[in-house]
């Protein structure tokens, strides 16, 4: 119960809160993409490090987590640089 109610309950708020930002502010749902997938991307990378054996599926989560983290700064950045801009 307490993994789905941990798990469950966080991935349902998240998704909601994201729904939310599709409808009045993108740029704050790409930050908490930004920043869910940079803290899972470095949880992941610790565990590596600490814990090693790390299996398949693993290695193409890191680098799911990897490319969505560098794609989003990179669409932040731009959408910042224009936003200055103008």
């Amino acid at each position: 119960m307490e993994f789905m109610a941990t798990y469950g309950g966080l991935f349902i708020g998240l998704g909601a809160f994201m729904f939310y930002c599709i409808k009045s502010n993108v740029q704050l749902g790409l930050v908490c993409v930004l920043l869910t997938m940079g803290a899972m991307l470095l949880a992941r990378t610790v565990g590596f490090f600490s814990f090693g054996q790390a299996n398949t599926i693993q290695y193409i989560y890191l680098a799911g987590e990897l490319f969505t983290v560098l794609l989003v700064g990179f669409i932040l950045l731009k959408t910042n640089s224009h936003v200055q801009q103008a």
